[in-house]
């Protein structure tokens, strides 16, 4: 007869696992099999007890006989549906402990999935950590740079201000005739002319070679007939186009003396 008390571990272990997994079996399939592997060994154990006191009545009586045969052959025969039904739960739970390897080697597969994407993930957060951190930060801007800006921002002063500081302290920069032009620059945007003719001669007087000085004559004549000067304006543009007479600036500077010679 089998003996079914070995599985009992598997009782144990079957139900947690298949019940996690979310498997064919249940924990409710597994206590069934348990109730009735019980009730069979009770069953067998009564039937065998049953035998045994029919052969004890019987000692000496013929075996042939009809009745005691009868006897013995019905419990017998319980007695090996019993092996049969013993014997199915047998395989059905070999079935399952199957199951349960199964279910164990996709835990374990699944384990090392989630274990590896975790480690790929603390990787690539590890690495954008370290590219932010020795990412290369933005040089901070200079004065020249902060000038220009709040000159384009109509922040005339202010821009003044940062391209003399500019001035100062980078003396020997080739962004010094730079400086000096939009300071002059500055103050004609501002209107503010006499200022601006001063400013443009300072560039002219101390970069003669510097492109943008036929520039600076045309914005000083330019300035003069704002303040009403056309003498001295038409000075201005006679000395652009005597100096400078191929220049875009000298023909501008020629259709404004058309122009004051015409209102006079």
């Amino acid at each position: 007869m089998i003996n079914l008390r070995k599985l009992y571990p598997l009782f144990l272990t079957v139900p947690c696992v298949l019940i996690m997994s979310g498997c064919v079996a249940t924990q409710e399939d597994v206590g069934g099999l348990y109730a009735r592997q019980n009730k069979l060994e009770a069953r067998m154990e009564r039937l065998s007890q049953e035998m045994d006191v029919v052969k004890k009545k019987n000692f000496g009586v013929d075996s042939g006989s009809a009745n005691v045969g009868d006897q013995i052959f019905q419990l017998q025969t319980k007695v090996d549906d019993l092996e049969r039904n013993i014997s199915d739960i047998d395989s059905r739970l070999s079935s399952l402990q199957n199951d349960v390897q199964k279910l164990n080697k996709r835990v374990s597969t699944v384990s090392s999935q989630a274990q590896s994407l975790q480690k790929n993930a603390a990787a690539q957060s590890q690495q954008k950590t370290e590219e932010v951190s020795t990412a290369p930060k933005e040089p901070e801007l200079n004065d020249f740079d902060k000038g220009y800006r709040n000159l384009g921002e109509g922040k005339y002063k202010l821009a003044r201000d940062q391209f003399n500081s500019y001035i100062k302290n980078n003396p020997d920069s080739t962004k010094v005739p730079d400086s000096v032009f939009w300071i002059a620059d500055s103050y004609y945007r501002q209107g503010n002319y006499e200022e601006a003719i001063l400013a443009y001669q300072k560039l002219i007087d101390s970069y003669p070679k510097d492109s943008r000085v036929p520039l600076a004559y045309l914005k000083q004549g330019l300035s003069l007939r704002k303040l009403d000067k056309k003498d001295e304006a038409k000075l201005f543009f006679e000395t652009l186009v005597d100096k400078y007479p191929d220049s875009e600036e000298a023909q501008q500077a020629k259709k404004n003396l058309e122009e004051l010679e015409a209102e006079e």
